[in-house]
């Protein structure tokens, strides 16, 4: 059992680390185009709040494979952010954005206050960072949802980032597999919610096209 354990674990941190290479995809394709297009930050802000919470939490808990996993996400999606913002050309969404960085800093940094200063146990600290990882995972998870609405009006699934959804089902899947094996609640109910949430956006790669419509085309063109 313990071996079949360490496999799933293993399965699960590479499926986590592929997740966060995924966001690539959308980095390539946005300088193809030379410009954000239809593209959303939130991905990478979420990305960039869920991989904090959960270094923090593991450096509370002593735990390397999450230190080390979340380090590099950590990494990559400010580099993803910082790709999104230097191809940003619509003055708003950039103000948006570094709006939304402001607001990011402000509360990892008072995050990571309460983890070092807090007079409160350890291991009451290390439950509630231990909840805001799991509300930053959904979040994450869920980032996607935010291009769903335009799907469904182009009826198009062009714009929701088919890698990072796949492999945000495989790696959640595979982390509820693990929290179950160790009996987890932590990891289990985040990773089952996430599974879930990217399990039905999977759904609407069979229901719409992938192909680009000619609505985005023309928007794209414009910004050029």
């Amino acid at each position: 059992m313990l071996v079949f354990q360490d496999a799933v674990a293993s399965l699960a941190s590479s499926l986590t680390i592929l997740l966060f290479l995924s966001g690539s995809f959308i980095c390539l394709q946005i300088i193809r185009l030379g410009h954000t297009g239809s593209h959303s930050s939130f991905p990478f802000i979420t990305g960039i709040f869920n991989s904090v919470t959960w270094l923090v939490y593991g450096s509370l808990l002593g735990d390397s494979s999450i230190i080390i996993t979340n380090s590099v996400g950590l990494v990559t999606q400010v580099l993803y952010l910082m790709v999104f913002l230097l191809y940003c050309v619509a003055v708003p969404v950039r103000t948006a954005v570094k709006r939304q960085m402001l607001a990011l800093v402000v509360i990892l940094g008072s995050i990571l206050y309460y983890a070092t200063y807090s007079a409160n146990d350890r291991l009451v600290v290390t439950s509630h960072v231990g909840l805001l990882s799991c509300i930053a995972s959904i979040l994450f998870c869920a980032s996607p949802l935010a291009s769903v609405f335009e799907v469904i009006r182009v009826k198009s699934t062009s714009i929701m980032p088919f890698p990072l959804i796949l492999l945000m089902f495989l790696s959640t899947s595979a982390w509820t597999i693990y929290g179950r094996l160790i009996d987890a609640v932590f990891v289990v109910i985040p990773n089952f919610l996430c599974a879930l949430i990217s399990g039905l956006q999977l759904l609407l790669f069979l229901v719409y096209s992938p192909d680009t419509p000619e609505s985005i085309l023309k928007d794209s063109t414009q910004l050029i």
